[in-house]
């Protein structure tokens, strides 16, 4: 699994530890920038071919998404794409889990571009170093999955991996 960037790379470590530790879930930081050189990167990769799955997690927030998503699948590549940047997808996740905790106006202001949504989610998460193990618990996540698609899909692929 790549992740765009060191975020998502630790988000997926994270839920690694929870839904797959016993299995042998490579997981990468995709570098950062677009979303089509993430791709290019993991096609690049010296082990690419190696791995029985490919699975990118990658923003959609940009226009280069589209690029992405048809070098994805050229490369047998699937995608799972977050609604506008990770941040933002997390925000989304508090508010189902923790609906007081994240405000409808918190929300609007982390829709606005990445890097709002990225300080809306600090802000909430009281800038915790233990962020996720504080807030997403194994079992608010299986909760939350139900109501969050791109959750559902990266349990459901680290769950068959």
């Amino acid at each position: 699994m790549y992740g765009e960037g060191s975020d998502d790379q630790c988000w997926l470590n994270y839920l690694k530890s929870l839904f797959a530790k016993e299995k042998t879930v490579k997981i990468k930081n995709g570098g950062g920038g677009s979303p089509d050189s993430v791709i290019k990167r993991m096609v690049g990769d010296i082990s690419f071919n190696d791995y029985d799955g490919k699975i990118a997690l990658l923003d959609t927030d940009r226009p280069e998404f589209i690029e992405a998503k048809n070098l994805a699948n050229e490369h047998s590549i699937t995608l799972i794409p977050s609604n506008g940047c990770i941040e933002l997808e997390l925000l989304e996740l508090l508010r189902i889990i923790y609906p007081k905790k994240v405000s409808g106006a918190a929300l609007k202001r982390a829709r606005v571009n990445s890097h709002q949504a990225k300080a809306e989610f600090k802000k909430v998460c009281e800038h915790s170093p233990n962020a996720y193990a504080k807030f997403f618990t194994n079992e608010t996540l299986i909760e939350a999955r139900s109501s969050s698609t791109w959750l559902d899909m990266l349990l459901a692929a680290l769950e068959a991996a």
